[in-house]
C-alpha cells in the first residue's frame, strides 16, 4: 500500500463539494461545507492528514477536479 499525505488550503475553498463527492474516503465537509481531510488535523487555514491505503488514485482525481487547485497529494 502507498503512504501519502493530503493537504487542503481551506481559506480558498469555494465549497463546491467536488472532492468529497468524488472521494468520501479522504474528504468530507465541515458544518459550512468547506472541505476537510477525514480524521485529519484541521484549522481555519488548512486540513491535512496521512493515509496508508490503496485509494490514492481517488485522492489524485480530487486534486484534478478541484476548480481552485487547493488540494495536494504527496507520496511519502
Amino acid at each position: 500500500m502507498t503512504k501519502y499525505y493530503i493537504i487542503i488550503e481551506r481559506k480558498e475553498c469555494i465549497q463546491c463539494g467536488n472532492c468529497y463527492g468524488l472521494d468520501p474516503y479522504h474528504f468530507e465537509p465541515d458544518e459550512e461545507y468547506t472541505s476537510i481531510v477525514v480524521n485529519g488535523v484541521t484549522n481555519s487555514e488548512i486540513s491535512k492528514g496521512a493515509f496508508d491505503d490503496d485509494k490514492i488514485s481517488l485522492a489524485k482525481q480530487a486534486v484534478e477536479e478541484c476548480p481552485v487547485e487547493i488540494i495536494s497529494v504527496k507520496e511519502l
